[in-house]
């Protein structure tokens, strides 16, 4: 799960050459935030579509 987070964030902002823009959250750059109701690294296999 978490190497999937990343291939999603910081790795496609690394391969469309834009990490220092976006990727991560860090100060200075642009954000979407995504609010959950639990652990994303705790969730059931079965619960991921």
């Amino acid at each position: 799960m978490q190497e999937a987070l990343y291939c999603y964030t910081a790795g496609s902002a690394l391969a469309n050459r834009v990490f220092d823009q976006v990727g991560s959250l860090e100060p200075g750059k642009n954000a979407e935030m995504v609010m959950l109701s639990g652990a994303p690294f705790e969730c059931a296999d079965l619960l991921i579509c």
